[in-house]
C-alpha cells in the first residue's frame, strides 16, 4: 500500500494502512484485525511494526459456511457494552456487508455502542486519503424497522425516539436549529401510547396534530441535515395516520 496522508477530524495521519491512521486517531481503544492467512503474510508483520494490535484470523469467505465463520470471529471480537469503531476499507468481497450486519446485530446482542464506520478513500491524483463515514447507513436500518413498526402495528415510539434525537445531535451541530423534529417525536409517542391504551378519541387528536407536524416538516426540510434518512418515509406515515382522524 501507498504511505499517504489520511485526513480525520481534521487530524492528518500519514501512512500505508488505515488502521494504523484510526489506531493513532482512537488511541484509548484495542486495535483488532480481522487478517485472512494471504493478507497475514503480506501485511502482518508490517503492520505489526507500525502499530500494535490483535490478529483475528479468518477464512477467506468463498463459501456460505465460511461467511458464517467470519460473520461469528467479528461477534465474537467484541466485547460486550462495548464502543467500536469498524474500519471496512480494506474489506474484500462480502466483508464490507458482513461489518454492516454484524454492526447492527452486536446493537441489541452485546449492547455496543457503534461510534463510526469508516471507509479510508485513496485519492491517488491527489496523493492523499480521507475517511468517509458510513455510519448513517446502519443508521438507516433502525430508521427502516421504526418506520415499519408505524406502517404495520402503529407502533411509533421507536420512530419517536430517533427524531427525537436526531433533533438532539442538529442542535448540538448547529446546522439546524429547528423543532419540528422534537414536535413530530413527541406526537408520535403520544399517538403510540393512544393506541396501546385504546384511547380511541385522543388516537384521532394526535394522528392530526402528526399530520400537522408533518406539515411543518416540509416547510422547514431543507433546514435539515442531510442526508435525512426518514424524510422518503413521510408519504408512508401520511398514509398510515390519516385513517386515524
Amino acid at each position: 500500500y501507498q504511505e499517504v496522508p489520511y485526513s480525520l477530524d481534521g487530524e492528518v495521519y500519514t501512512t500505508p494502512y488505515t488502521q494504523e491512521a484510526l489506531a493513532r486517531h482512537y488511541p484509548d481503544y484495542t486495535l483488532k484485525v480481522l487478517l485472512t492467512q494471504r493478507a497475514r503474510e503480506r501485511h502482518g508483520e508490517a503492520l505489526r511494526a507500525r502499530v500494535a494490535y490483535e490478529e483475528v484470523p479468518i477464512p477467506d469467505g468463498r463459501t456460505e459456511e465460511e461467511i458464517w465463520r467470519i460473520f461469528n470471529a467479528m461477534a465474537e471480537a467484541v466485547p460486550q457494552g462495548a464502543r467500536l469503531v469498524l474500519d471496512v476499507s480494506h474489506g474484500f468481497r462480502s466483508q464490507p456487508i458482513l461489518g454492516l450486519a454484524v454492526a447492527h446485530f452486536l446493537l441489541v446482542a452485546k449492547e455496543v455502542r457503534v461510534e463510526r464506520i469508516a471507509y479510508g478513500v485513496l485519492l491517488e491524483e491527489e496523493g492523499r486519503g480521507e475517511f468517509l463515514d458510513l455510519t448513517p447507513f446502519l443508521d438507516l436500518l433502525s430508521w427502516t424497522e421504526a418506520a415499519r413498526d408505524l406502517v404495520r402495528y402503529g407502533f411509533g415510539r421507536p420512530l419517536g425516539e430517533l427524531l427525537k434525537g436526531l433533533h438532539h445531535r442538529s442542535w448540538l451541530e448547529k446546522e439546524a436549529q429547528v423543532r419540528a423534529l422534537d414536535t413530530l417525536g413527541n406526537t408520535l409517542d403520544r399517538l403510540s401510547l393512544s393506541l396501546e391504551l385504546l384511547r380511541v378519541k385522543d388516537v384521532g387528536a394526535h394522528a392530526e396534530n402528526l399530520l400537522k407536524a408533518l406539515g411543518g416538516w416540509k416547510r422547514t426540510s431543507p433546514a435539515y441535515p442531510a442526508p435525512a434518512p426518514w424524510a422518503s418515509s413521510c408519504t408512508s406515515w401520511k398514509d398510515a395516520t390519516s385513517p386515524w382522524r
